[in-house]
């Protein structure tokens, strides 16, 4: 994945008609942002007390 990343231009990633399908209302770099770190982020705390529960 972040080999095709690196491989959009800062206009790719502010314009959504450069995407087939892409998400009315939404920046490619948002939808890339939601669906990695941003996505990891609102999990944390429920994989972090998981662990602690079966340590």
């Amino acid at each position: 994945m972040l080999a095709q990343i690196n491989h959009l231009t800062e206009a790719d990633l502010h314009d959504a008609s450069r995407f087939v399908d892409s998400p009315p209302g939404l920046e490619p770099w948002e939808i890339i942002a939601q669906n990695t770190y941003e996505h990891y982020q609102h999990h944390a705390h429920d994989v972090e007390a998981w662990l602690e529960s079966s340590a």
